[in-house]
C-alpha cells in the first residue's frame, strides 16, 4: 500500500509523529495510518454563521495539512468533538484509497465523505487489508457525540461505540492505539501480542479522571500491555480538563523514571519506532545438548534481589527481581530451541521456568559479550553507561520488565 509522499519516511521502518491532541501519523512498514484526524483551530459544534464554538488549540500543527502523504488507514476511536472532525476527515488527499475503521453506529457521520470503505469494528473483532490485522477493544469510557446520542451497550446497541485499536502484522511487533479512556487492567490480559509503541492519552483528566486516565494511571496501563515506547497524546492541544498544559507531560516523565520503557514524540517530530524485521538478526540454535543456567546471589544485603548468572558456568550478567527468587537456579534447556534473540531467549526461560512475572531485568557486562557471541547469540541492542563495572566499561542491556 506504499505510496510516494514529500514527507521522507522509509517504507522499511515503523515511523510515528503526534500531531496534536489525539492524532498521530504512522508509516507502519509501508502503510500509512492517521488516527483520530483533527487539524481544526477550534473543536466544538457549529452554529452556522457564528462558525464553531469550543474548544481553541493551543499549539500548531507540526506540518501542514496538504503534506499529509495519502492515508491508507485512518483510524477513528469514537465520535467525540475532538476525536471525529468531519472537516478535518474532508481534507484527507485521495480519500477514494482510505479504508476508515471507526466504533459501532459512527460511521453515518462520514458516510457521504467518499472514502474507500467505511468499517464499524465491533469490540473484539478483527478487520484484515493486506498485510495488516486490526482489532477492536472497548475502553472505560463513553460514545455519545451530543447530549442528544445514546452511549453503546449491551441495553443500548443503537448507541455509539468507543474502540481502542491493536495493530498488527506478521513478523513484526505491533502498536496500540488506546483513544480515550478512564483507568483499567483490562488490557493486562486481553493483549498478548508483541507492542512496540502505545498512543496512551495523558491528559482531560481534572475532573474527568473516571473518563480520562491520568499520567501515572496512563504508564501503568502501557506496562501492562508490555509496550516499549510510550507516545503521549490526549494532551498540550485542547484544553479538555483543567490540569493545563504542561501538567501531564510533566507529571509523566517524573513517573516512568526507573520504568521499562520510553516516552517519545512530545516534540511533535517523527520518531523511529523500529526497523523492517526484514533486517532482523536471524533465530538462535543452541548448540548445545543443555544450556545450564545459574543464578548466584550477588551479596549486596538483605531485599537487594540482586543475582549473578552463569551460563554452564561461565559468568554471563545479572538480572533483578522483585522479589527474591526461589531456591532453584538451574535450568536445563533442549537442543536446538530458537529464539529470536539472546534477550527473549534468557528472559523466556527464566520466566515461564519459574518465576512468572517477577522477573524485572537481565544485563550483561561488555566483558561478557566473548561468551555470548562464543555460544552463538546475538544482542538485540546496547546502552551504554559508565562506571557499573570495575574496569568502568559499559554494559549491555539484554531485557528489562517491570513486574
Amino acid at each position: 500500500m506504499a505510496r510516494e509522499t514529500k514527507i521522507s519516511w522509509s517504507n522499511k521502518q515503523f515511523t510515528a509523529c503526534w500531531l496534536g491532541h489525539s492524532t498521530v501519523l504512522l508509516n507502519y512498514y509501508g502503510t500509512w495510518i492517521l488516527t483520530d484526524p483533527v487539524f481544526a483551530t477550534t473543536i466544538g459544534l457549529d452554529f452556522g454563521a457564528l462558525g464553531r464554538i469550543g474548544l481553541k488549540r493551543h499549539a500548531p500543527l507540526p506540518i501542514q495539512v496538504e503534506e499529509i502523504p495519502p492515508i491508507d488507514i485512518v483510524l477513528i476511536s469514537h465520535a467525540h468533538l475532538d476525536h471525529l472532525d468531519v472537516q478535518s476527515l474532508q481534507a484527507l488527499k485521495n480519500k477514494r484509497k482510505t479504508r476508515v475503521i471507526t466504533s459501532i453506529n459512527t460511521g453515518s457521520l462520514i458516510k457521504n465523505l467518499h472514502f474507500r470503505k467505511v468499517v464499524e469494528l465491533a469490540w473484539n473483532h478483527t478487520f484484515s487489508v493486506d498485510n495488516i490485522q486490526i482489532k477492536a477493544f472497548s475502553t472505560k469510557h463513553y460514545g455519545a457525540r451530543t447530549p442528544l446520542d445514546l452511549d453503546f451497550n449491551d441495553d443500548k446497541k443503537n448507541g455509539m461505540g468507543y474502540n481502542s485499536y491493536l495493530v498488527t502484522t506478521e513478523g513484526k511487533a505491533g502498536f496500540f492505539f488506546m483513544g480515550d479512556t478512564g483507568f483499567t487492567r483490562r488490557f493486562k490480559s486481553k493483549i498478548s501480542s508483541k507492542i512496540d509503541l502505545v498512543l496512551m492519552p495523558v491528559g482531560g483528566y481534572n475532573p474527568w479522571e473516571k473518563d480520562h486516565v491520568n499520567p501515572v494511571q496512563a504508564l501503568r496501563m502501557a506496562v501492562d500491555l508490555g509496550a516499549k515506547k510510550l507516545m503521549p497524546i490526549h494532551w498540550g492541544t485542547f484544553a479538555v480538563g483543567n490540569e493545563g498544559n504542561s501538567e501531564p507531560i510533566e507529571v509523566l516523565q517524573e513517573a516512568v523514571v526507573g520504568k521499562p520503557l520510553k516516552v517519545v514524540g512530545i516534540d511533535r517530530k517523527p520518531v523511529i519506532i523500529n526497523k523492517s524485521s526484514n533486517n532482523a538478526k536471524r533465530s538462535i540454535i543452541i548448540p548445545h545438548e543443555t544450556l545450564k543456567i545459574k543464578l548466584k546471589d550477588h551479596g549486596n544485603g538483605p531485599g537487594d534481589h540482586n543475582y549473578d548468572i552463569y551460563l554452564n558456568d561461565d559468568y554471563a550478567g545479572h538480572a533483578y527481581f522483585n522479589v527474591k527468587p526461589p531456591g532453584i537456579y538451574e535450568i536445563e534447556i533442549e537442543k536446538n530451541h530458537r529464539r529470536k534473540g539472546i534477550a527473549e531467549a534468557v528472559y523466556s526461560w527464566i520466566e515461564e521456568k519459574y518465576f512468572q512475572d517477577q522477573f524485572m531485568k537481565i544485563e550483561a557486562y561488555a566483558s561478557a559479550r566473548k561468551f555470548w557471541e562464543k555460544m552463538g547469540y546475538e544482542f538485540d541492542h546496547v546502552e551504554e553507561y559508565e562506571g557499573h563495572e570495575p574496569s568502568g566499561k559499559p554494559y549491555l542491556i539484554i531485557m528489562t520488565k517491570q513486574a
